[in-house]
C-alpha cells in the first residue's frame, strides 16, 4: 500500500504511515471503492455483451417473433439518435450560408404574434388583426440578388442589370425553377418562398409590434428601407441600409417580395391560428414590403398587394425560406 500523504510504501497494515502519521483507513477506503468500482464495470460489461450474444442469436433466424420486435426497437433507437444528432447541429446555427448560390439564412425563432393592421392605419385586406403562431424557420437574410440568381439560372431577366441589386420580373414559375434547382443540390434544408404569416413575422423583427421592419416611426424609415421618398427612383444593392432586430435587411422597401398565399381579401376572418396560410379561389398571390417607387405606407409590414403569378413587374422580387428536413420529418 502506499501512501496518499508522503508517498512511501508500506508493507505492514498498520493503523497509520510510519514516516508521516498519516491514517491509513481513508487510504484503505480508497482501494476498496476502486475494486468495487472496477466490479460494477466488469458486470456492466458482462451484461451489456450478453444481450449482443442474445440478439445475434435471434437475428440468425427470422422466423422468432422476437427478432422482428428487436429489430424494429433497434431501428427506432436508431432514427431517433440520427434526428436528434442532426437536430441538435442545426439548432446550434443562428445563421448558414447555401454553398452554391451563396445567400445567407438567418434562424428566426417560431412563436405567436399579433399579425395584421394593429396601428389602425391599414386597408380592410389587413383586418381583422388576429394572433398566429409560426415555427422556427430560416430566411434569406437579404433579398435574392442577380448574382445569386444568375449562379443556378441561365439568364437574368432584371430591368437594371447589376449583381448586387434585387432579381425582378420573376413571376411565381421562375421561382419554382429556381427552388427546383436549389433544393436538387441541397439535402439537409428544403427551400421555398415563405408563408404571409413568416414573413410577417420576420419583418417585425420576430413578432415585435413595429410598423415597419425595424422601427414605427416614420422619420426613421429611410434608414431602414428604400421607397419613392429616398430611392432616387430606382432600386438599390440588397442589405445598404440597417437591419431590423434580428439581423433582416430590406424587409420594407426596394423591391415588392412573393408570398405562398393566395391573395383573398377576408382571408384573416377564417384563418388557422397555427402555421396559417391562405389557399382558396384567387387568381393572385400575396405580395408584402411595398418597393423603391412607392410611399411608406405600402412599406408598413402588415401592408399587402394582390399580384397575377403569371406576371412580373420591374419593382417585384422575393426572398427564401429554408426548412430543416429533419425537424419537418419530426414534427
Amino acid at each position: 500500500m502506499k501512501c496518499a500523504n508522503c508517498g512511501n510504501n508500506i508493507r505492514n497494515p498498520l493503523n497509520f504511515c510510519p514516516y508521516c502519521r498519516e491514517p491509513l483507513n481513508k487510504i484503505a477506503n480508497q482501494v476498496v471503492n476502486k475494486k468495487r468500482f472496477s466490479i460494477k464495470m466488469w458486470f456492466l460489461f458482462f451484461i451489456i455483451l450478453s444481450c449482443a450474444v442474445v440478439f445475434s442469436v435471434f437475428s440468425l433466424n427470422n422466423e422468432y417473433p422476437l427478432n422482428n420486435q428487436l429489430t424494429s426497437f433497434m431501428d427506432k433507437i436508431k432514427y431517433y439518435v440520427k434526428s436528434v444528432k442532426t437536430l441538435s447541429e442545426v439548432k446550434e446555427l443562428n445563421n448558414f450560408t447555401e454553398p452554391i448560390t451563396k445567400i445567407e439564412f438567418t434562424l428566426v425563432k417560431g412563436n405567436c404574434f399579433l399579425m395584421g393592421d394593429t396601428f389602425g392605419a391599414g386597408d380592410p385586406d389587413e383586418r381583422p388583426s388576429h394572433e398566429v403562431c409560426v415555427k422556427d424557420f430560416y430566411i434569406s437574410t437579404k433579398e435574392t440578388s442577380q448574382m445569386q440568381w444568375m449562379s443556378l439560372m441561365a439568364n437574368n431577366p432584371s430591368t437594371i442589370k447589376e449583381p448586387q441589386l434585387p432579381v425582378d420580373n420573376v413571376n411565381i414559375k421562375d421561382i419554382n425553377e429556381f427552388l427546383i434547382h436549389l433544393n436538387h443540390r441541397d439535402s439537409k434544408f428544403h427551400y421555398r418562398l415563405p408563408t404571409e404569416a413568416e414573413w410577417e413575422y420576420a419583418c417585425r423583427s420576430g413578432g415585435k409590434e413595429e410598423k415597419y421592419s425595424g422601427t414605427s416611426k416614420e422619420t426613421e424609415f429611410k434608414d431602414y428601407g428604400w421607397s419613392g421618398t429616398n430611392s432616387g427612383g430606382k432600386p438599390h444593392p440588397v442589405g445598404t441600409l440597417k437591419p431590423n432586430g434580428i439581423g433582416l435587411f430590406d424587409m420594407s422597401g426596394n423591391v415588392w417580395e412573393w408570398t405562398q398565399d393566395d391573395y383573398i381579401p377576408d382571408c384573416y376572418k377564417k384563418i388557422n391560428k397555427d402555421n396559417p396560410i391562405c389557399k382558396g379561389a384567387s387568381d393572385n398571390k400575396v405580395i408584402k414590403g411595398g418597393s423603391w417607387n412607392l410611399s411608406e405606407r405600402f412599406a408598413r409590414c402588415s401592408a399587402k398587394r394582390g399580384a397575377y403569378p403569371f406576371g412580373k413587374a420591374n419593382n417585384v422580387g422575393f426572398r427564401v425560406v429554408a426548412i430543416s428536413v429533419a425537424s419537418s420529418k419530426i414534427n
